[in-house]
Parts: structure tokens; sequence; C-alpha cells
């Protein structure tokens, strides 16, 4: 949800980009749940898509206003201090590309996020390349 809200700003509203966000990034929630000996099926449904669709587009989540905020060149320590919050998923990417790591999968988006968090700067060139080495990690 934070990444398509940086993408929002990022992008312009390019709902194909946003798609493809989207999709790659259920994949890569079910391949570490699968490699921590979870269900794929249940990042398929709303514990997964569902809840990224409701975080990720909706105009009062925070993750995505968050996302925005990063995009628009605010650093996580300002946003903080200005809007009082955090929202979950600022602790959840490191969590996400921690259980990547131990199981073994590749997680570009979440390891994108993750460094945006760190202070990277919020490129649209830093998706697009996320973007493809998920396309380029994912089972064939």
């Amino acid at each position: 949800a934070i990444l398509l809200g940086c993408l929002e700003t990022l992008s312009g509203h390019s709902r194909n980009l946003e798609a493809a966000v989207v999709t790659a990034s259920v994949r890569e929630m079910a391949a570490i749940a699968v490699a921590h000996g979870g269900h794929a099926d249940t990042l398929f449904g709303l514990a997964g898509l569902g809840d990224l669709v409701v975080t990720g587009f909706s105009p009062v989540s925070r993750n995505r206003r968050f996302g925005q905020l990063l995009a628009a060149g605010r650093s996580v320590a300002a946003i903080e201090r200005e809007t009082g919050w955090l929202p979950e998923g600022a602790r959840g990417a490191a969590a996400a590309c921690a259980l990547a790591r131990s199981g073994g999968v590749s997680a570009p988006l979440a390891r994108w996020v993750s460094r945006l968090l760190a202070g990277a700067p919020p490129t649209l060139d830093g998706v697009l390349r996320a973007l493809r080495s998920a396309e380029q990690s994912r089972p064939k």
C-alpha cells in the first residue's frame, strides 16, 4: 500500500502500472508465505489481495498517504513528527524483507519500500527496476 501511494505521486495515476504492482506484490507475498509453510491461496483472498486493494487505493488509508508523502520528498521522521503517526506498513516492510531472506525468497518490491524508508530517494525508475526484478524472479 505504501508503494501504491508512492506510485500515485511518481507516475501520475498510471492504472496499468498500479495493476502491475498489485499483481507482483501479491505474488511476492504469496511466495514469502509459501516459503514459511503457508498457502498461496490465502494471499489471493481477503487476507492478501483484499487488504492490499483496500489499503492501497483508499483515499483515507494511512499506508497510501504515507507513500504519497514519501514520494513527495518527505522523510519518515518528518511525516511522523507532522502527523503524529506511522502506518503499520512502515514497520511491516522490514518484517517482510526479513521473512523473505529467511525463506530464500526474492522480494524486490518489499526491498524497494524498505530502502525508501531508510532514506533512499523515491524514483519511478526505481519502482520499474523492482517490478522488472520481480518479473524475472517469478517462477515460470
